[in-house]
């Protein structure tokens, strides 16, 4: 299982490559069927024989992230019937479910989660080059070959952070070398693709880690934040047009043009509009999964042509409905609220470094949740890993924690509000 949940993390960045794709479709059911997908199904075959066999325990409904996912699924699942949405919407969504029971079968203990995290660190560093090369070879934005600049813009806003506490934890000289490298690389990334809404989160990442690293006296955030708004302002960068063309210091339109920014700006409105629209008509249920597209041109003619909604929660609001739209959010407190309780456990346990980790995944999280606002990232695998991979965490630390109890007569308290909230005994 381990190895599979691995190889799912391996080809991730390269899923939109037509050499991984398989088929057009499997059995009717699943569409674009690519080998990530293939081994997800054979992930999901193994966790269902390993529970029925009795070798594992889920658990999936013990933690409040996992029953509000749980619910946000049913709901999402629920508004499709009730709109007759197409199964490609439905299957989309639900192949992402696939990766939670794989992460909780999958990762067993903490050295797992360890190999996890850096391995999908890695791979995101490791594939730079690639994408470069395709940058080179296709013009553009950075992405363009590889993945969808503003996606693969996402990405890496997401695993800065981390991947900065990291490097910083390295002992050897060499390794925090080539650590602190690959997050230059990530930041000169992120301003190549051109994202706009990329950069606003990765500014709030990046502003996010220097607060919650200013006990500890480190400023190395706050002025890669400085060189990175530098870099954007003084080198002729694509992202820095494409933010002077959309207001902010004067530029000419045909920058504008040029870049695609004063089209870009008006669907964005228009697309808004017809998001309010929608759920404005049918505030339920929504128009129906996977129809925003189809639907935006009924609900703002005026738009040149159908497009997604380019807003990740407004998307899921017109989609699924005001009801689907309020669980998507309270479950993403409710992993922000997890990730508290694993940081009070990682200190009741002496574990510095799994505190750090803590950290740099809140920070990523945050500068997402705001680049969601401009960009429709509810597919994106990326996300959902390290969605998963903290309720996972919180799983693992509580129960090292419940190890210590039952092996010492008086362990820490992990802090005020911080009690496990299931008990493996």
């Amino acid at each position: 299982m381990r190895w599979l949940m691995l190889g799912m993390l391996l080809v991730m960045p390269f899923e939109k490559n037509p050499y991984l794709k398989i088929s057009d479709n499997f059995m009717g059911v699943i569409p674009d069927f690519t080998v990530i997908k293939c081994l997800g199904l054979l992930g999901l075959i193994l966790v269902c024989w390993q529970i029925l066999t009795g070798q594992v325990r889920l658990g999936l409904l013990e933690s409040a992230p996992g029953r509000t996912y749980i619910t946000f699924l049913l709901l999402t699942a629920f508004a499709a019937m009730m709109t007759g949405a197409a199964m490609r919407g439905i299957t989309r969504f639900m192949s992402l479910a696939l990766f939670l029971p794989i992460m909780l079968v999958g990762l067993r203990n903490l050295v797992d989660f360890r190999r996890l995290l850096f391995l999908l660190l890695g791979v995101l560093i490791l594939c730079l080059p690639y994408a470069y090369r395709q940058y080179l070879r296709y013009g553009g934005r950075l992405g363009v070959g590889l993945y969808e600049a503003n996606y693969f813009a996402l990405a890496l806003i997401l695993l800065i952070p981390l991947a900065f506490i990291i490097a910083r934890q390295q002992d050897r000289l060499w390794l925090r070398y080539a650590w602190f490298g690959g997050v230059i690389a990530m930041l000169v990334s992120v301003v190549m693709t051109g994202s706009r809404g990329g950069f606003i989160g990765g500014l709030i990442c990046l502003l996010a880690l220097s607060i919650r690293m200013a006990q500890q006296r480190v400023f190395v955030p706050i002025l890669a934040l400085a060189g990175l708004l530098v870099s954007v302002i003084v080198f002729p960068t694509v992202l820095g047009e494409r933010l002077v063309a959309s207001g902010i210091g004067s530029s000419g339109v045909e920058v504008a043009d040029a870049h695609g920014v004063s089209a870009s700006n008006e669907a964005h409105t228009d697309l808004f509009y017809a998001g309010i629209r929608m759920i404005q008509d049918k505030p339920m249920f929504g128009v129906g999964l996977g129809r925003f597209k189809d639907e935006s041109l009924n609900y703002y003619p005026t738009l040149v042509k159908a497009r997604i909604a380019h807003n990740t929660y407004l998307h899921i609001g017109a989609e699924s409905g005001l009801i689907a739209l309020g669980c998507f959010v309270l479950f993403l407190i409710l992993v922000l609220q997890s990730l508290n309780r694993s940081a009070q456990y990682a200190l009741a346990l002496h574990e510095p470094r799994i505190y750090e980790w803590v950290i740099g995944l809140q920070c990523g999280l945050c500068g997402w949740f705001v680049s969601a606002f401009f960009v429709s990232a509810q597919y994106e695998k990326f996300f959902w890993a390290v969605i998963f991979m903290t309720i996972v965490l919180e799983r693992l630390l509580t129960d090292a924690y419940w190890d210590r109890v039952e092996s010492a007569p008086s362990p820490m308290n992990p802090g005020p509000g911080a009690w496990p909230t299931w008990n493996p005994a």
